[in-house]
C-alpha cells in the first residue's frame, strides 16, 4: 500500500513539535535548571629555564616542556585547595572539609568545572564554569595568580638548592687548592735538598694543581650565576586575556535541547503511523 500524509497526521506532527519544542525549553530554564557560565584566561607561560632566563633578561614565553610543566601547577591539589581558602568552596558545595571522601568529592566537582589546555597558538587556556558569572570569572582568574605564586614558590626554593650546592662545591674546590699551593711550596723549599727524588712529585702535584685551577674557574662561574639568579625577579604568566563575567550560561543548551526533542518526537511520530500502516 502507498503511504500518504493524511491532514490529520501532518496536523498531529507540527502541532506536536511545536509543543514538544516549547515544553522542553521551558523545562530547561533558569527557574527549573541553575545554569552554568563560562568564563575564559588566555596566557603564555613564562620562560623559566635559567639558562635562557638570563640570556634573555628574563622575557620570552616558555617551551613546550615549560608549558605542560605550568599546566599541571594550575591544575593541581595546591591550587585547588588555594581557591578553597580564597572562595569557601566546601561550603558552597555543600562539602564537609574534614571528611576525607568529601574531600576527594570537592576535588572532582571542581576539575569537572575545570578546563585548562594548551592552544594550537602555545597559550594556555583556563576556563572554568560555575552557576554564578561572576564567581566563573573570579576563579579562573584566581587560578592564574595562584599558578604563578606556587611556580615562584617552586623555582625558588630550587634556586637556593642549587644556589647551596654551588656555593659548597666552590667553597670545597677552593680548600683542595689552598692544600695544594701548601704543598707544593712546602715540596718547593725542600726540593733543593733531594731533587731527584721530589721532582716527581712535585710535578704530580702541580699538574693536578692547574687542572683544579681550570674547575675552580667553572665552579666560581656557577656559582657567581647562581649568586645572581637569587636576586632576579621570577617572572610571571602573560596575561593576554582575563577571564570576564559571561552574559549567557553555556549549560543547559536550552534551544539545541529542546529541537533534539522536537525531532525525536517527530521521528517517532512517523514510525508509529508507518507501522499502523504496514503492520
Amino acid at each position: 500500500r502507498i503511504f500518504k500524509f493524511k491532514f490529520k497526521f501532518i496536523k498531529w506532527l507540527v502541532s506536536g513539535f511545536v509543543l514538544c519544542f516549547l515544553l522542553v525549553y521551558i523545562a530547561t530554564s533558569p527557574i527549573i535548571i541553575k545554569p552554568l557560565y563560562k568564563s575564559e584566561s588566555i596566557i603564555y607561560a613564562p620562560l623559566t629555564l635559567l639558562s635562557q632566563h638570563n640570556d634573555q633578561l628574563g622575557i620570552g614565553f616558555g617551551t613546550s616542556a615549560e608549558i605542560d610543566a605550568f599546566i599541571q601547577i594550575l591544575q593541581s591539589i595546591r591550587v585547588l585547595d588555594s581557591l578553597n581558602i580564597r572562595f569557601s568552596l566546601y561550603d558552597r558545595f555543600g562539602l564537609d572539609q574534614k571528611s576525607t571522601g568529601e574531600k576527594s568529592q570537592y576535588y572532582q566537582k571542581m576539575r569537572s568545572r575545570m578546563k585548562i589546555e594548551k592552544t594550537r597558538y602555545g597559550s594556555i587556556s583556563v576556563a572554568v564554569k560555575d552557576h554564578d558569572s561572576n564567581i566563573a570569572a573570579e576563579l579562573s582568574n584566581a587560578i592564574v595568580d595562584l599558578g604563578d605564586i606556587i611556580k615562584e614558590n617552586i623555582l625558588s626554593e630550587n634556586r637556593h638548592i642549587s644556589f647551596n650546592i654551588a656555593k659548597d662545591s666552590y667553597e670545597e674546590k677552593q680548600k683542595e687548592i689552598d692544600i695544594s699551593g701548601q704543598l707544593i711550596e712546602q715540596l718547593t723549599k725542600e726540593w733543593s735538598k733531594e731533587p731527584f727524588k721530589l721532582q716527581s712529585e712535585l710535578n704530580n702535584i702541580r699538574l693536578l694543581y692547574e687542572t683544579d685551577i681550570k674547575v675552580l674557574a667553572d665552579l666560581k662561574s656557577r656559582y657567581n650565576l647562581m649568586r645572581i639568579s637569587l636576586d632576579s625577579k621570577l617572572p610571571k604568566s602573560y596575561k593576554i586575556s582575563a577571564a570576564v563575567p559571561s552574559h549567557k550560561p553555556v549549560w543547559p543548551p536550552r534551544l539545541l535541547i529542546a529541537l533534539a526533542a522536537a525531532v525525536v518526537y517527530s521521528v517517532l511520530l512517523v514510525f508509529v503511523q508507518i507501522v499502523k500502516l504496514y503492520p
